[in-house]
């Protein structure tokens, strides 16, 4: 008895290191560098490597001279990646387990020299920097959104307002409008103009909304990558649970027996933990389809309402056209200040704005844990 758990103790004790070792390999960095300051007529190889890795990433940092002096950095299939001169500091993504540093100098001057540095591209720094680059996608579109355009629109709003009360009042005591209409006509095409200038960056920043949407369906698509990679790792640990619970059920040594029964215990930890990481990308992806849902119903706000200030602008323009304005043209300045459609639509996309920031707040508490 007293064997058997001093057997047992030792195993767990044997698992437990392993699964230490496991981490600290998946933590790791392998680092190259050169002397500093480097020599003359210098060249230096060396392959950095981490088992089991699919993607590394990779620091680069240093001065070199800038004529002749280099440091290139090649994938694992030989391909240059990039190369380096005169001061830098980068970091790249690299496909494979590992790459090969080259350094080179002539004979001539010398620079402080370099550093490269890779470690594991693994799933919670996928998971960083989407969630990064979708945050930033976020932000580029409330950026490029309408808040220039509702502060002008407000400011004309209230030019209008101003110059209908004056010109009604102006009726009222029996003042000719005529008296009106030169700084009548000025305030007209200054608000034209400003709507047409409003509405003349309406293409430039739908385009903007557009390459957005690009990356956000790159980042959909990087993201059920990763759910598929886990799912293929679930299941192939779960035919590997089936296979050792197979073998238990054969006539099998009492030491197999235990060995095996330890697999069982961890092939079934290793997929419930899977299926945890399953859950948690699942749901940022759904997050990122809701996201980009709303984010397209905000650029349809913002498109609508610059186009309608655009109809606008060509109204309040063509009205500053004529030659002079008689009582009619009055009521149709007053009619032309019915802006409730107007105030509507900017209401509705400060409410959507809104409603991307608390978006903004959810996507930061999101952790990969």
């Amino acid at each position: 008895m007293l064997v058997k758990k001093i057997f047992l103790l030792s195993a767990f004790i044997f698992l437990f290191i392993s699964q230490k070792i496991v981490w600290a390999q998946l933590e790791q960095q392998i680092h190259f560098a050169t002397p500093t300051p480097y020599e003359n007529n210098s060249q230096l190889s060396r392959v950095l490597h981490i088992d089991g890795a699919e993607e590394l990433t990779v620091k680069i940092s240093g001065e070199t001279e800038e004529c002749c002096d280099y440091l290139r950095i090649f994938d694992s299939a030989g391909r240059r990646v990039k190369e380096f001169r005169g001061n830098f500091e980068e970091q790249l993504t690299v496909s494979g387990s590992s790459i090969r540093v080259f350094f080179f100098s002539d004979g001539r001057t010398v620079g402080k020299g370099a550093t490269v540095s890779i470690e594991q591209r693994g799933l919670p720094n996928i998971f960083q920097e989407i969630k990064d680059d979708l945050l930033n996608a976020i932000r580029v579109v409330m950026e490029h959104g309408t808040q220039p355009a509702l502060t002008d629109v407000q400011t004309r709003l209230f030019e209008l307002k101003k110059l209908h009360t004056e010109t009604t009042a102006s009726s009222a005591h029996r003042i000719e409008p005529q008296t009106l209409t030169m700084r009548t006509l000025s305030q007209l095409k200054l608000i034209a103009l400003a709507y047409q200038n409003m509405a003349s960056y309406r293409l430039s920043l739908l385009q903007k909304h557009q390459e957005q949407w690009e990356k956000l369906q790159n980042l959909q698509a990087n993201t059920q990558r990763q759910v598929d990679k886990l799912e293929q790792n679930r299941q192939r640990h779960l035919s590997l649970l089936d296979q050792s619970q197979s073998q238990l059920e054969t006539d099998v040594e009492a030491v197999e027996k235990q060995k095996l029964q330890f697999a069982i215990d961890g092939y079934r930890n290793i997929a419930r933990s899977i299926e945890a990481q399953i859950r948690i990308w699942k749901n940022f992806h759904n997050h990122q389809i809701e996201i980009e849902k709303q984010l397209k119903h905000h650029s349809n706000q913002i498109n609508i309402l610059l186009y309608l200030i655009e109809m606008n602008g060509k109204v309040y323009e063509q009205v500053a056209n004529t030659a002079s304005l008689r009582q009619s043209s009055m009521i149709e300045l007053n009619q032309m200040i019915n802006v409730s459609e107007l105030q509507k639509m900017m209401t509705a996309i400060e409410h959507s704005e809104q409603q991307l920031q608390q978006w903004i707040t959810r996507i930061e508490q999101t952790n990969f844990q």
